[in-house]
């Protein structure tokens, strides 16, 4: 029994260090298009491509006082090559 909860601890250590090496994030410059407060989502323009985003963190409050037009940079938090959520948005000067 001791050693099936030792071998059960060393998997449960080595998934979520598995998940916090492919966990990253990145900074973006982008143009907004929209926001959606009530959703928790925001579409940027990047490079040309408008790409629709969930928002969190600190990102869900940020995103109140965007508008259309504005320039940013926004945090991205990834999991492997995917995108998955903007967690900071602040407004270029």
């Amino acid at each position: 029994m001791k050693r099936v909860v030792i071998a059960f601890a060393v998997a449960t250590l080595s998934a979520g260090l598995t998940l916090a090496q492919a966990t990253k994030s990145h900074d973006v410059a982008a143009e907004v298009v929209k926001t959606d407060t009530a959703a928790k989502s925001l579409t940027l323009k990047v490079e040309g491509k408008e790409t629709t985003m969930p928002v969190e963190g600190d990102a869900v409050n940020q995103i109140k006082d965007l508008k259309a037009g504005d320039h940013v940079t926004a945090t991205c938090r990834d999991e492997g090559t995917a995108h998955k959520a903007v967690t900071k948005v602040v407004k270029k000067t």
